[in-house]
């Protein structure tokens, strides 16, 4: 395990795993030792309740963290009901009319990822012309 220094973008809030106990999972931005960007990553399981206060991070904190990658996987993403999907989307879009709106994902394996879709069914839903950053 190597230490890298993160900039902490946003966590979830508490969710209970059999596995883990209660975790967040926290999206940040690895930076290199100039605080530089290098890319996206999803730091999980963190317990945060159980870390000492002072190991404790807040939103758009620079943090030092000894991680590995985990290339496992073993999620499989399911399909969502099509008719609840349209609902959702149609919702997303009704509160991002007129505003600036970023879609992340923390999909481990990008061929995986559905980003782009709900960003285009967002944009035929808003008619107005979305942004991909490569």
């Amino acid at each position: 395990m190597e230490t890298r220094k993160i900039l902490i973008a946003t966590k979830t809030y508490p969710s209970i795993s059999r596995k883990y106990r209660e975790t967040v999972c926290t999206a940040g931005i690895l930076l290199d030792d100039q605080d530089n960007p290098l890319q996206w990553i999803r730091i999980y399981p963190i317990r945060y309740r159980e870390l000492e206060f002072d190991k404790r991070y807040p939103r758009w904190s620079i943090i030092r963290a000894k991680i590995e990658r985990n290339d496992s996987g073993t999620n499989i993403w399911i399909s969502p009901d099509p008719e609840k999907a349209n609902q959702v989307l149609k919702n997303i879009a009704k509160k991002a009319k007129g505003k600036t709106v970023l879609l992340l994902c923390a999909e481990m394996d990008c061929k995986r990822c559905h980003r782009v879709e709900v960003a285009n069914q967002l944009q035929n839903l808003i008619h107005h012309q979305i942004k991909h950053l490569t």
